[in-house]
């Protein structure tokens, strides 16, 4: 298990701290921020090319704050991949081995082994790096990092500059890795769709601060404040009032726009004031003529369509209710079923199971 404890960085004028987490041994970790949060800082920092100012960094309960590069049993694969354009694909691959002089049989045996997992056996007589294409090198780069078994696997934005078909096809490796070796895998990105789709569970920074750290459901339903929210969903989404009401497990939420029922998941009082809103595809367009199903039969609303974007698999709607906007995103197959086009009325369901709330800090 790795335990970072109150660890603070300083970076010019920018400031990373007070950070306090704990990453479970074969575990996943999503370390999920905009550009500019922190996230290199936190992940040089963990792995000791970073100055840390403040604070401790244990692995297995053995403090390694100041250890050195080596000593560390953590692997770190910058964004820039870092290979070595002088010498071979094999050469880069092993280069970990052979500065631990380990005999050669057992250097073969390793690279036959993460040779075949991440699918490069083909290229490793290669003697030209920059011959290889960006899926090539970025496997090349993996194999380095894994083959001598670290502890820790670092990898930062692993993926930013692969285009989509070749970015999907590696993410997929990459859940192969975490399931066939016994690494625990430390993956920072700006890439919200790679972070829930990879990740055990994520933590999101911005500003320099942990924000949350969370299953992708808890981050998801719930985000424990309000820079979380803003980071993860539309601003026409969320909403600032007040708790209408409790009833048991329901919450009411209004303000003079909008009222939404919502299941009750955190201490909260009438009247407390609080940020509230909902994921828009957690939003569903009813069909003319269908009766309600359970989910649907909360927080009804009709509203105009007043723009559509296509978004890959998706359509995002921008519509107009009577007193508030707000933003639906549906599949294609049901945009395509819906016949909707814009200045079409709808009818929409905000889930009440997907509504959220935030208590606002009043200072």
């Amino acid at each position: 298990m790795l335990r970072v404890e109150n660890l603070s960085v300083k970076a010019g004028n920018f400031c990373l701290g007070e950070i306090n987490l704990e990453i479970k041994e074969g575990e996943h970790f999503i370390l999920l921020g905009p550009s500019g949060a922190g996230k290199t800082l936190l992940a040089e920092a963990i792995c000791g090319i970073r100055k840390i100012e403040k604070g401790r960094v244990l692995l297995d309960n053995v403090d390694i704050t100041y250890a050195p590069l080596n000593k560390r049993n953590i692997s770190y694969l910058p964004q820039d991949l870092c290979l070595f354009p002088n010498m071979s694909v094999f050469e880069n691959i092993t280069y970990p081995l052979r500065m631990r002089k380990m005999p050669r049989c057992e250097v073969m045996k390793k690279v036959d082994y993460v040779c075949e997992l991440l699918n490069i056996k083909h290229i490793t007589e290669r003697k030209d790096i920059n011959s290889l294409s960006g899926g090539e090198k970025q496997r090349v780069a993996l194999a380095r990092a894994l083959i001598w078994e670290p502890k820790i696997l670092i990898i930062d934005e692993p993926f930013s500059a692969l285009d989509i078909a070749l970015k999907r096809t590696l993410q997929m490796e990459l859940v192969k890795i975490s399931e066939n070796t016994s690494s625990t895998i430390i993956h920072v990105t700006h890439d919200r769709e790679e972070a829930f789709m990879l990740g055990d569970r994520i933590g999101i920074l911005i500003n320099g601060k942990l924000q949350q750290i969370g299953t992708r459901d808890e981050i998801y339903y719930s985000p424990a404040t309000i820079e979380t929210a803003r980071y993860l969903i539309s601003e026409n989404n969320i909403f600032e009032g007040e708790i209408a009401y409790i009833k048991g497990d329901e919450v009411g939420l209004k303000n003079e726009h909008i009222f939404l029922v919502a299941n009750k998941f955190s201490s909260v009082e009438e009247g407390d004031r609080v940020f509230f809103g909902i994921r828009p595809e957690e939003i569903s367009v009813i069909r003319p003529g269908k009766p309600l199903g359970p989910q649907v039969q909360h927080n009804l609303f009709r509203g105009i369509v007043k723009r559509i974007y296509e978004k890959g698999a998706s359509h995002i709607l921008m519509v107009n209710a009577e007193k508030f906007s707000i933003e639906i995103e549906i599949p294609n197959c049901a945009f395509r079923d819906l016949h909707i086009g814009t200045e079409n009325e709808i009818t929409f369901s905000m889930k009440k199971r997907a509504v959220w709330y935030i208590k606002k800090n009043i200072s």
